[in-house]
């Protein structure tokens, strides 16, 4: 009698998310079981928090979130709660402007994507430092914000290295010791 109880109460409990938070029916929910583990939801699945919809998260995403969302290829419930703020701030300030959507590679100039340290599995973006966005190391890589041909690319490492170089010579005409380790 017990476990008929629960499945009512499981099903009751759903029934309200989706009531409560607009979820369309086409949209599956479920909630975890005892196994599931939130880093890695089962095949097909999304990890969401109901503290995510108490925030006015809703489903489905806005076309431009699925775009950059499927870019950045990370789970929405990887994402801190931060990034959420970021990345419809970063839309409603585009459209306040008038410049229309933000494309994926200027939200990229912007800001940088990485793992949160100390908590498996999720993931913040960052707002880049200005000589990051100027600088474009590393071509191809969702932390570059610019595009450089080879010949640009390696007129730029040439760069750096004589840079280096000369930096490596004045601690030498100084008696600085580079430091250890």
């Amino acid at each position: 009698m017990a476990l008929a109880l629960e499945g009512v109460d499981i099903w009751v409990k759903l029934v309200e998310l989706r009531i409560n938070y607009c979820v369309p029916p086409y949209v599956g929910l479920r909630l975890p079981t005892a196994y599931d583990v939130v880093r890695y939801p089962p095949e097909g699945s999304v990890m969401i928090f109901t503290d995510m919809y108490q925030h006015s998260f809703r489903l489905p995403f806005h076309p431009w979130a699925q775009m950059m969302l499927a870019k950045l290829r990370y789970a929405s419930g990887q994402y801190n709660p931060n990034f959420w703020l970021l990345l419809h701030g970063v839309y409603i300030a585009w459209w306040l402007a008038g410049l229309g959507e933000p494309t994926f590679e200027q939200f990229m100039y912007l800001y940088s994507i990485s793992k949160q340290q100390g908590t498996f599995g999720w993931v913040q973006a960052n707002c880049r430092k200005a000589k990051e966005r100027v600088a474009g190391i590393i071509k191809g890589s969702t932390k570059v914000a610019v595009d450089y041909t080879d010949a640009e690319m390696q007129q730029r490492v040439r760069e750096s290295r004589a840079k280096k170089a000369e930096k490596g010579g004045a601690q030498r005409v100084t008696g600085k010791r580079p430091r250890d380790g």
